[in-house]
Order: C-alpha cells, then structure tokens, then sequence
C-alpha cells in the first residue's frame, strides 16, 4: 500500500470512528501536533486521544505527496457554525507507518 493510500485509509478509518483501525496504520512513536489540543506523543497516549476527541465534521480533499516523503490532506471543518480551513502534514518511518501528523488552521 503506498502513501497516499495509507492517509485515505486513516482519514476514512477516523470519520468512522474505527480508532483500533486507525492505530493500526500509526507506528509506536506516533506523533500528533494539534493546534489546539498540543503535542501527543506515543500510540498509547493517540489511543487515548482518539478515545476523548470525536473526529472533526468537514469535508477533506485528496492527499498529495510533497517533498521529503510527506502528505498532505487540506480540507475544512466546521465549529461555531463557521467553516475553517486545515491543512494535516503527514511523515512516515520506513515503510508506510505514519509516525506524526500536524494539524493547523489556515
């Protein structure tokens, strides 16, 4: 399974809520900068987060592979009855194991 694959596969795993699936794609020393919640570090502390924090309401396009290996998802998300733009880079270890992922509104 390539990259891109691997980021629809997370991204559609993450709207369902299929948070087992999800950490499947995530290797052990994931990483997660979000804008808003911080830094989460390690598959067991996502584990949590993705217990505690409901996946976004929006629409996301389709991911592009950029220079060094990284992809990333744009798309929006609505909260307050307002639409906000996010852009999601997503790095990889060897192989197709995402190890982080930085969430930012643009």
């Amino acid at each position: 399974m390539g990259r891109l694959d691997v980021v629809n596969q997370f991204m559609t795993l993450r709207s369902a809520q299929k948070n087992d699936e999800v950490l499947a794609l995530c290797a052990d020393a994931f990483e997660l900068d979000h804008f808003k919640d911080g830094k989460v570090s390690g598959k067991a502390a996502y584990a949590d987060y993705l217990k505690t924090h409901e996946p976004p309401n929006g629409t996301a396009e389709a991911p592009v592979e950029k220079d060094g290996g990284i992809v990333e998802v744009k798309g929006t998300v609505r909260k307050m009855m307002m639409n906000w733009a996010y852009t999601i880079e997503f790095k990889f270890a060897d192989g197709d194991e995402l190890v982080h992922g930085v969430r930012v509104f643009r």
